[in-house]
């Protein structure tokens, strides 16, 4: 007894690192630690933008006509994707797209290229080593394929030739910043840019800039669909993107965006069969590299 009394600290820690090991040693207690601290975090985000951040704001339901068909990463071109090129854009326009989703990404000197990321897409599309680089370097490299790689200043320029085009951002870091700065240096283009958003609490901050339109992506967030439905059915979303790998995620998501007249989109898709199976499911279209568009059946 004496020993206990003597040493209940080291054997108290010595417990719990036993426990804690064997904790962590069971891959399945971990997940569903891990699945449950997110499932608080994303409720306790919801609760604030629904009951506090973006209590009192909301968007009017738009009456423009989505198609089923979205161009993907500026449309595949000669047999490439995710080149957000020149030549992307033009092929895409000439296959009837007028909804054409482009990647932005930041160089290291705070400007906006047309990129999905400056990691193995550097390396893929300009032979050039991983790592973010300026501006100028960027527009510098040499584009495999003879195609032309494109600043933000390039793409508003092409947005602005074509004026029944509709521009939709992918922007994977600091998306409010990046849309904030597209706004702010391209005004006459903010009718025409339908932003996605990865997280309940960016709404607000997109609909105080202006935005009319907004997307809401799911493929970073992974929400619950049963917080996806509460958001859907008290803030105004123009569509929604959901990755295929969420369709049987309990909640029944597709079911009531459809109710509410909210087109639900997947990605990437290039296969006329895929399309038609997930039409059946209630998708509304998809984002493509290379299927050609598709007179829209309603």
């Amino acid at each position: 007894m004496n020993y206990l009394k003597q040493n209940y600290l080291k054997i108290l820690v010595l417990g719990l690192f036993l426990l804690t090991g064997l904790f962590l040693s069971n891959e399945s207690l971990v997940k569903k630690a891990r699945n449950l601290n997110k499932g608080v975090k994303d409720k306790l985000e919801l609760i604030y933008v629904l009951n506090w951040q973006a209590k009192d704001v909301n968007l009017e339901k738009s009456d423009l006509k989505l198609p089923r068909l979205i161009a993907h990463a500026s449309g595949g071109v000669g047999g490439m994707k995710y080149t957000n090129s020149l030549e992307g854009l033009n092929e895409s326009y000439k296959n009837g797209f007028r909804f054409i989703e482009m990647d932005l990404s930041w160089t290291s000197d705070g400007e906006l290229v047309a990129l999905h990321g400056w990691e193995s897409e550097i390396e893929g599309l300009f032979n050039q080593e991983k790592g973010v680089r300026t501006l100028e370097e960027f527009k510098n490299f040499e584009m495999v394929g003879d195609l032309t790689q494109m600043s933000m200043d390039d793409v508003a320029k092409w947005f602005e030739n074509h004026g029944d085009v509709y521009l939709i951002t992918d922007i994977k870091e600091d998306n409010a910043k990046a849309l904030e700065k597209i706004i702010n240096d391209y005004p006459e283009l903010q009718s025409r840019i339908i932003p996605q958003i990865y997280f309940f609490k960016e709404y607000k901050y997109l609909v105080d800039l202006g935005y009319d339109k907004i997307m809401l992506m799911l493929h970073r967030a992974n929400y619950h669909h049963d917080l996806v439905k509460d958001f859907i059915m008290e803030k105004e979303i123009f569509a929604i993107s959901l990755p295929t790998n969420q369709f049987g995620q309990e909640g029944d998501l597709i079911k009531k965006a459809g109710e509410l007249g909210i087109p639900v989109f997947t990605h990437t898709i290039n296969n006329r069969e895929e399309v038609i199976k997930f039409e059946n499911v209630g998708i509304y279209g998809v984002y493509t590299d290379f299927l050609i568009n598709i007179i829209d059946k309603n």
